[in-house]
C-alpha cells in the first residue's frame, strides 16, 4: 500500500464516520504515521532520493495529518496550551526576523 493510499484512507473512513474515533484507535494510527514518516526517511535515504517537492510532500502531508488526528481528542485546556505555544513561537520568530534585519542594516 502507498504511503498517499494510507493517508488517505485515514481522511476518509476516520473524518467521515466510517471509523471509531476513539482516543485509543487515534494513538495507534498516530504512531502508524509516525512509523511511516521514518521509513519513508529511511526509504529516501537508502534509494538516493530526491529531496524534491513531491518526496518531501509526504512527510509534510502526514505531519499534518498527526496534528488534526492529534486535536481531535485534545480538551480545552490542552487547546489553549497548544495555542499559547503556537503564539509563543511566533513571537520569538519575529523577535529573530527583527533582530537579523537590524543586524543586516
Amino acid at each position: 500500500m502507498r504511503i498517499q493510499d494510507f493517508k488517505n484512507g485515514i481522511l476518509n473512513g476516520y473524518f467521515h464516520d466510517e471509523m471509531t474515533q476513539s482516543k485509543k484507535s487515534t494513538l495507534v494510527i498516530i504512531e502508524c504515521l509516525e512509523s511511516n514518516k521514518k521509513l519513508w526517511a529511511e526509504l529516501m535515504t537508502t534509494y538516493k532520493l530526491k529531496s524534491d517537492k513531491i518526496n518531501l510532500n509526504v512527510t509534510v502531508e502526514m505531519d499534518k495529518l498527526i496534528t488534526r488526528l492529534t486535536e481531535l481528542h485534545m480538551t480545552k485546556a490542552d487547546k489553549a496550551k497548544a495555542i499559547k505555544a503556537e503564539y509563543e513561537l511566533q513571537l520569538q520568530l519575529l523577535e529573530k526576523a527583527r533582530t537579523d534585519a537590524l543586524n543586516n542594516l
